[in-house]
């Protein structure tokens, strides 16, 4: 589960529930892979769950990707993702 933050300058957020505010901070840096699945639109224009896989995205979710294999958004497939990060590039 995510909670959504906004910081004095109303910048919004997101960061992991997780008991403790210095293991929310540090896991990120400790884990290899980091993913946020996330409602969003789809082709259909019908909400879709997603993997947001970079740090770098619009909504600020908490994801990283250290493989290198992963693009910024994966389809909600655990398996899938699982076998691309193997294989790697």
């Amino acid at each position: 589960m995510l909670d959504q933050k906004t910081d004095d300058f109303n910048r919004t957020s997101w960061i992991p529930q997780i008991e403790g505010s210095k293991t929310t901070l540090e896991l990120p840096g400790i884990l290899d892979e980091v993913i946020s699945m996330v409602p969003m639109k789809g082709e259909s224009e019908n909400l879709e769950r997603k993997f947001v896989c970079h740090t770098l995205n619009a909504n600020m979710y908490p994801a990283k990707d250290r493989s290198g294999s992963l693009n910024a958004i994966e389809e909600a497939h655990l398996g899938k993702l699982l076998a691309k990060i193997k294989k790697g590039k």
